[in-house]
């Protein structure tokens, strides 16, 4: 069985580790990850691209190991992508610590600029550094590309087409107002950990409650 990857905002094809530890920790199945945004090398800069681009990109790579890929594990945004994406035929997918709402373009903007040197340009895109050096290009085309999208809607959507299990980090310190209000429970099943966004604190619990979801796809 091949597990594949669904990275979130900001990040690369590994979720910062996150899926790399769960990889590792899974020597059974084959691991598929890959990275939605292009990384300027020039000007040491991530761009990011839309979710509703990331779901035509993971349809794509789903289609091409289609016959071998059984689960997508999908974490933060990455999530939406998941829920948005053409995927026929998959048993399962994992949603970790999946954000229940994007804001608008206004608000979204608003945040970014809270950061210290953060820069606004005139194309509409917003540029932020990242502890690394490197910064972050949040272009128009994501912030536009996000704007009608109902992630609870997308999330119910998808459990009608393949089983879906969330994974929610109750000490989530990034999606500070995560509502599961609306969210089909008789269709998704839920579980809870106490633990922040990108599951740092206990990796081996979150391994453990993979382990047990991976069961009832194989």
């Amino acid at each position: 069985m091949k597990i594949l990857y669904s990275h979130g905002f900001g990040v690369d094809e590994t979720g910062r580790g996150l899926f790399t530890d769960i990889a590792a920790a899974l020597p059974e199945f084959a691991h598929m990850m890959f990275a939605y945004d292009y990384f300027d090398q020039a000007k040491n800069q991530l761009v990011t691209s839309s979710l509703p681009k990331n779901a035509q990109l993971l349809s794509e790579k789903y289609g091409e190991g289609k016959d071998n890929i059984s689960v997508i594990i999908a974490h933060s945004q990455g999530c939406i992508s998941a829920a948005l994406a053409d995927l026929p035929g998959l048993s399962q997918v994992i949603l970790l610590a999946p954000p229940t709402s994007l804001g608008t373009t206004e608000q979204r903007i608003a945040k970014m600029m809270r950061r210290d040197g953060t820069v606004a340009n005139d194309d509409g895109s917003v540029a932020y550094p990242r502890r690394d050096g490197s910064t972050t290009l949040v272009t128009k085309e994501y912030m536009e590309g996000n704007e009608s999208i109902d992630p609870i809607a997308a999330y119910n959507d998808l459990a009608t087409r393949t089983k879906v299990a969330v994974v929610r980090a109750t000490e989530d310190e990034v999606l500070s107002i995560n509502s599961l209000e609306g969210l089909d429970v008789d269709s998704v099943r839920m579980i809870e950990l106490s633990d922040v966004h990108d599951f740092l604190n206990n990796r081996q619990g979150l391994v453990s409650e993979i382990k047990d979801l991976l069961k009832t796809s194989a």
